[in-house]
């Protein structure tokens, strides 16, 4: 929680208009030290990339270059350059675009569960859309804006425009130029099309801004079809007409809205409102023509809160193993059986593909950060041990996905696919799981999901390349490939092997459903006849059943039908839905990612980048300046933002491993000067700061405090190393740091009879476990943070002590779900020789800062939601949860006194009624809320709790 101090009217448009800030700066993380960096530049863009990874880079460089042209076409604007940051090390697949400073950040590992197009072509339509749609906006009284403050001021230029549009603008953009595109996923319309054929009628505001009582689809899903709709009905240019007329409308509030109505007759609301009456008529009309599947059966209830359950894996015919997830309970593996009685397994981290049974195991990969880098992390088979409950990690700095297991083998198969970008299947002996042979795809191929066809070595492979989407055979003894089924444009997924069929997932009727490739003639059938969707099909010999997670407007339900061929209906695979206003989209474009082929081979010419000359890149000025606490403060409740007249030069490179600052400020009557560097690149980060003046310096002696002839001047320095320990079960965290502040407000000397200035030493170690949260999690359920600090002053030991101490915080369920206790219990002792120390650690809540020689004190908070209203009032303020936060604390301080060791009894308790919601329609939450606080022996008073997350 963020205590402001004096906050200008600017600085709150400068907040307000900061969706990409976040803390400072938006940093995507770093990559691991000690890489060498190259460059390519293009006609449009920088790239900027490792250097093993140069054969991917250009084919990125090549795809972009040409996209250039095309990308913005439909908003009527060329792009500036900008750079482009590869980052071949994560498999959490992403990309991003900001302006502060304006890049490009891309990651190449493609997810594990692919669309029907290559990651690179989707990745580079969609993220190039959004540098598109940024710098249009650059206009007008926003380009004044760039001209005085920089690039920062691209929040001031997003400021009327809904996330929603640049998302479902950039999804648009992504089908519109391709034959894939989320918008030809019927995955990615399912929740909508429940929602709409069961009547649902949400607020506008509910719909952009999610809600902690219903589950709402992002704003991807609801962009897209106000986008692709007003495309389809006003035209290819009604998008460019809008933005112009927003940014020439800047000060007409809302600007966008009021844009939108000008060029069609409709507010936001209003399109919103027109666009699901189409969805929802076309929707009916193909409802009625389903049939309805009445040979299915359930295994789990429709729950009244939104509740799913993925992944089934049968253990018998009466018990099964399931991922189940709701907007109350983390993500968790639990048992089930045929009663729909369950047994709660394990939570887990970021498990990729599904679950899979191996001789009494459960096996998944799992999604896990390195230690140190944001951009670096692997894929790691981890497996679930039925009988002791016991995780075992068994592959180290993998990665591999969507394993394959055969009961009659001694090895298993896995899909991976290396930073450089090739593609193979990796075999693994199960018992030691050392890779014993590697098959790599196809040329341009990607291999995305196994299967075992039998056990002679005959592998099923789905297969996305440039045509699409395919099912290959494999035959791991000869490398053989064969054609199972031929690329087409169209989603698949889940593949698994039953009998002589192939089966697998896809929304080929635009719904997903369950299919099965006969392997002998090749012939497709229907499975499944879901109302909106069928996934994750898993077949029980025992009972000669399959089972599935089938989509409901409550989320997914375990279901399950008999297995009978005879009753599959024959579908021409050749001929797949066609989404309407996808279609209509790619008309109204000249250019189709597919119908173009990347080059391989030396396309541009690349050199070194050397970071140590691209250390600094001032992007960005601020018209006043803005303080922050330069220690790392392990309290978040205490970071205290200071504003003060001035102004400020902001800098950070390309690479995100350097953010420096500059500053000047002026208050109570004392100009200063300010400055501060933050590196990342190393192991440890190192975080200086100076300034000078301000004030003069303090002269201290006991018991009396006078003004020095100099002007202040304070140098820090912080060296702390961020470790990131997750395991699958919780997130995990250590950090040590050492600080030292060197200032010169003065204390007498007696030895020396002269005033010394003071240099403090910090030492902190902190370790922490979470468990993972929910949604409507306030605290963790479980967990603890455990903090030990020392604080010295090693150059004057004469007139200092030292302080040690530890805060240990403690975190379990309270009486209901999603009410959460927290326990904190706090220790300093001071040696105290002439002069005190400040606190290492926060008082209890309601007292003024004291000395101590010693402090001891326990806290409990119990938080617990009040209420979810999702109220509006109009489009100012949208109120989604209000929240109740009982405390109190109670301890001991001690201190010498005039006749010795004075101790005083501390007792404080309390509330914070706290509400959570967003302004205008943003899409970053607010917090604000009131602390009443009633300390021993005081009056009652109250604080004012503010937070904003970027």
């Amino acid at each position: 929680m963020k205590r402001i101090r004096l906050l200008f009217p600017l600085v709150f448009l400068f907040i307000l208009s900061a969706n990409t800030l976040s803390g400072q700066y938006v940093s995507y993380g770093t990559d691991a030290w000690g890489q060498r960096w190259q460059q390519i530049t293009t006609p449009h863009f920088k790239f900027i990339y490792p250097k093993p990874i140069d054969s991917l880079a250009q084919q990125y460089a090549w795809l972009l270059d040409t996209i250039y042209a095309h990308g913005s076409k439909s908003i009527g604007h060329t792009s500036i350059r900008i750079p482009v940051v590869l980052h071949p090390d994560n498999v959490y697949s992403n990309g991003m675009v900001t302006w502060a400073p304006s890049r490009m950040e891309l990651i190449t590992t493609p997810p594990a569960e692919g669309y029907s197009q290559p990651w690179s072509k989707h990745l580079s339509l969609h993220e190039f859309r959004h540098v598109a749609q940024i710098d249009k906006l650059n206009k007008g009284f926003t380009r004044i804006a760039y001209y005085l403050f920089g690039e920062h001021t691209s929040g001031l230029w997003l400021l009327p425009i809904p996330k929603w549009f640049l998302e479902g603008d950039a999804v648009a953009t992504e089908t519109a130029l391709s034959s894939s595109g989320r918008g030809r996923d019927a995955k990615f319309h399912m929740a909508y099309r429940a929602y709409l054929l069961s009547d649902i009628d949400w607020t506008y505001d509910r719909w952009i801004n999610g809600s902690y009582k219903h589950n709402v689809p992002n704003i991807y899903h609801f962009g897209y079809e106000n986008v692709a709709y007003a495309r389809y009905k006003y035209g290819v240019d009604i998008w460019d007409k809008v933005l112009d007329e927003s940014a020439r409308s800047y000060f007409k509030f809302p600007a966008f809205s009021n844009a939108l109505k000008k060029h069609t007759g409709l507010k936001v609301k209003d399109l919103q409102k027109e666009v699901f009456a189409f969805l929802q008529q076309q929707w009916i009309e193909e409802d009625r023509l389903l049939k309805n599947d009445t040979s299915l059966g359930y295994l789990t209830p429709e729950d009244d809160d939104y509740t799913s359950y993925r992944s089934i894996v049968p253990l018998s015919g009466t018990t099964f193993i399931a991922i189940k997830e709701s907007m109350s309970r983390a993500s968790g593996m639990i048992m089930v059986n045929d009663e729909g009685k369950e047994e709660q397994l394990i939570n887990h981290g970021a498990i990729n593909g599904r679950i899979t049974r191996y001789r009494g195991k459960i096996y998944w990969s799992e999604n896990v950060s390195a230690p140190r880098w944001e951009q670096r992390s692997y894929a790691n088979v981890k497996s679930l041990d039925l009988k002791s409950k016991q995780v075992t990690k068994h592959t180290r700095k993998g990665r591999y996905f969507n394993l394959a297991f055969n009961d009659s083998l001694s090895h298993y198969a896995a899909t991976t696919i290396g930073r450089e970008g090739v593609s193979g299947i990796c075999l693994l002996d199960s018992n030691s799981d050392a890779i014993t042979n590697r098959h790599n795809t196809p040329l341009n191929s990607r291999a995305i999901e196994l299967a075992w066809i039998n056990t002679t070595g005959m592998l099923a492979v789905l297969l996305l390349n440039d045509e699409g989407m395919g099912i290959y055979s494999l035959n791991i003894n000869s490398g053989e490939w064969s054609t199972l089924l031929p690329e087409l444009y169209v989603n698949i997924s889940g593949i698994s092997v039953f009998d002589g069929y192939v089966l697998f997932e896809s929304g080929h009727s635009g719904i997903n459903n369950i299919y099965a490739l006969n392997i002998g003639d090749k012939k497709i059938y229907k499975v499944t006849s879901s109302r909106f969707g069928a996934f994750d099909v898993n077949i029980s010999r025992q009972d000669n059943r399959l089972y599935f997670s089938d989509y409901q407007k409550k989320g997914f339900r375990l279901a399950y039908k008999n297995i009978n061929p005879s009753e599959w209906e024959e579908v021409d695979w050749n001929k797949p839905y066609r989404f309407v206003l996808a279609d209509s989209l790619s008309i109204q474009e000249s250019f189709n990612i597919d119908s173009v082929t990347v080059p391989t081979g030396k396309l541009y010419e690349s050199k070194p980048y050397r970071k140590a000359l691209h250390l600094f890149r001032p992007h960005s000025r601020m018209p006043l300046y803005v303080e922050l606490d330069s220690e790392v403060n392990f309290d978040p409740d205490e970071l205290i933002q200071s504003v003060k007249p001035g102004f400020m030069l902001l800098s950070q490179n390309s690479l995100s491993t350097a953010v420096a600052r500059v500053g000047y400020s002026y208050e109570h009557g004392y100009s200063a000067g300010h400055a501060s560097f933050t590196y990342r690149g190393w192991y440890p980060v190192i975080d200086i700061t100076a300034s000078y003046g301000g004030g003069k310096q303090l002269l201290i002696t006991e018991g009396t405090l006078s003004k020095g002839s100099k002007n202040l001047y304070d140098i820090g320095a912080n060296i702390y190393i961020p470790l990131t320990l997750n395991g699958t079960r919780s997130l995990s965290g250590l950090i040590p740091q050492v600080s030292i502040k060197h200032n010169n407000d003065s204390y007498y000397v007696p030895s020396e009879d002269d005033y010394q200035s003071q240099t403090r030493l910090d030492l902190f170690l902190q370790h922490y476990t979470y468990s993972r949260s929910s949604v409507r999690d306030i605290y963790p359920r479980w967990g603890y943070r455990v903090l030990f600090a020392h604080r010295s002053m090693p150059f004057d030991t004469e007139n200092f002590g030292s302080t040690y101490g530890g805060r240990l915080t403690v975190y379990t369920p309270g009486l209901f779900i999603n009410h959460g206790l927290k326990l904190s219990g706090t220790f300093q002792q001071q040696n105290v020789k002439r002069y005190y120390m400040s606190n290492v650690f926060s008082r209890p809540r309601g007292y003024n800062d004291f000395v101590s020689k010693e402090m001891k004190f326990f806290s409990a908070d119990y938080a617990f939601p009040i209420a979810y209203p999702d109220f509006n009032i109009g489009s100012l303020l949208y109120f989604k949860r209000f929240r109740l936060n009982l405390f109190t604390d109670i301890g001991q301080n001690s201190y010498y006194g005039r006749e010795g060791v004075v101790t005083t009894n501390l007792f404080s308790y309390g509330l914070d009624i706290i509400a959570d919601y967003h302004i205008m329609r943003k899409e970053f939450p607010f917090m604000t809320g009131i602390r009443l606080i009633k300390p021993r022996n005081n009056n009652l008073s109250a604080e004012i709790l503010f937070n904003v997350t970027f």
